[in-house]
């Protein structure tokens, strides 16, 4: 896993069962999935803006040290 600077973006999924989602950022074409283990604070609500490290993963790029702006 390569470990980047922090990333902005806008949360544009959240599934609250699994406290997952989707994070939409200008930094990738791809949207950035985020886990339960990388929420630092409370879940974040879609829409809300939000930094984080991102990583890239063999699935694409996750989010890790998620934290509401």
């Amino acid at each position: 896993m390569n470990h980047e600077s922090l990333t902005k973006g806008t949360v544009s999924h959240v599934n609250a069962a699994s406290q997952s989602g989707f994070i939409e950022t200008e930094a990738t074409a791809k949207d950035v999935l985020f886990l339960p283990n990388a929420v630092r604070d409370h879940l974040p609500e879609l829409g809300e803006e939000v930094t984080f490290e991102m990583v890239e993963t063999r699935t694409g790029p996750r989010a890790a040290k998620l934290s509401r702006t």
